[in-house]
């Protein structure tokens, strides 16, 4: 009878032990970046909505320019990409609202003379307001580390006309990532995209996955590597860039 009695609680305790194990276990899920592949503005663009600064007065770090054509010249730079040194210097050539150029030191040197030429404003503007808008892009391998991928990153750039003058600039990634994460017997879509400021650098920016139709789940970069659930299933997620 004892050993009835031992034998029924070793049983309740096995069957506990695996309800809290099935309810508390959380499966690794590693996602390879090698198996995602870069797409177009296939995922919604978010932006923090920042304004980053135009200036007339030339910054004394630019050491070479062009030949301009219009009166007027306003000048930016922005950080782009996960090097530790992603500096990228920029001047607008205003000549007319019609005829608005820019120079991109895509080789981040300080010389806005040997960058391929000027970039034609590719924006829809009102006629007669001054405005400028282009793609800038930038081969993967300059704006993240080790790429994967070949190609360009694509960035759209904008500056829209306040009282008159070119005076705030914005952008945002038109690169993104799609790809398919295995989580248990089922292979789930997703996408990895530039959010909040735009800053070239998809490795800080989480992950976006499909759990069911048209049903998404977001997850930010802090959230990466923390107990997440899907379908009921609890699982932790991580990247490798």
């Amino acid at each position: 009878m004892f050993k009835k009695i031992i034998l029924a609680f070793l049983f309740i305790l096995l069957v506990g032990y695996a309800v809290f194990f099935m309810l508390n276990h959380k499966t690794e899920v590693v996602v390879d970046i090698k198996t995602f592949t870069p797409v177009y503005f296939a995922w919604p663009a978010s932006h923090e909505g920042v304004s980053n600064i135009l200036v007339t007065d030339k910054p004394y770090f630019i050491k070479n320019e062009p030949i301009y054509y219009g009166n007027r010249q306003v000048y930016g730079c922005m950080n782009l990409g996960n090097y530790e040194y992603n500096q990228y210097c920029f001047a607008i050539d205003i000549a007319t609202p019609e005829n608005t150029v820019m120079y991109f030191d895509f080789n981040q040197n300080y010389n806005l003379t040997d960058d391929g030429g000027p970039l034609i404003n590719q924006g829809a503007f009102k006629k007669n307001s001054l405005g400028f808008a282009a793609t800038l892009s930038i081969p993967w391998q300059q704006v993240m580390a080790y790429s994967p991928f070949e190609g360009a990153f694509d960035i759209w750039f904008y500056a829209n006309e306040d009282a008159g003058a070119l005076r705030t600039f914005s952008h945002y990634s038109r690169t993104q990532l799609e790809g398919y994460i295995p989580i248990g017997k089922k292979f789930y879509h997703a996408y990895i995209a530039d959010n909040d400021i735009n800053d070239a650098d998809l490795t800080n920016d989480g992950i976006s996955i499909e759990v069911k139709q048209g049903k998404w789940l977001k997850l930010s970069n802090e959230e990466i590597g923390k107990t997440a659930v899907i379908n009921g299933k609890k699982f932790i997620l991580r990247i490798l860039y």
